[in-house]
């Protein structure tokens, strides 16, 4: 099994009616290090779910955050992706991605850090 690393940063932008998130980093992976860039957008319809979509506005997953944590499913084709989510303090949350499928076969976790 092959592990990698993404350092970055993470910043929001409060938009009209949405957080507007942008994370760019350097990846690593084996021999391979490169840039890394993903945005996700935030709707808060209500106060503790999070309906997060693409930077492109494309449909992603919703969590419910109610109790702190949550969960959700999206499938990319034939590729399943499980994640979970946590808030781990007023400065610390994670995210956990189980992906498997015909194209993808992995575990990505993400531990996002206020400054």
């Amino acid at each position: 099994m092959q592990s990698g690393t993404l350092v970055g940063t993470c910043s929001f932008t409060d938009q009209e009616d949405y957080l507007y998130s942008q994370e760019d980093g350097v990846m690593t992976l084996g021999n391979h290090s490169g840039t890394a860039h993903r945005a996700y957008r935030y709707y808060f319809d209500q106060a503790s779910i999070a309906r997060i979509t693409h930077g492109d506005n494309a449909p992603f997953v919703t969590v419910d955050l109610t109790h702190g944590a949550g969960s959700a499913r999206h499938h990319c084709g034939d590729d399943l992706y499980t994640g979970n989510f946590s808030i781990e303090s007023d400065t610390e949350w994670r995210q956990e991605w189980t992906v498997m499928g015909p194209s993808k076969d992995y575990k990505l976790i993400s531990r996002y850090l206020r400054s």
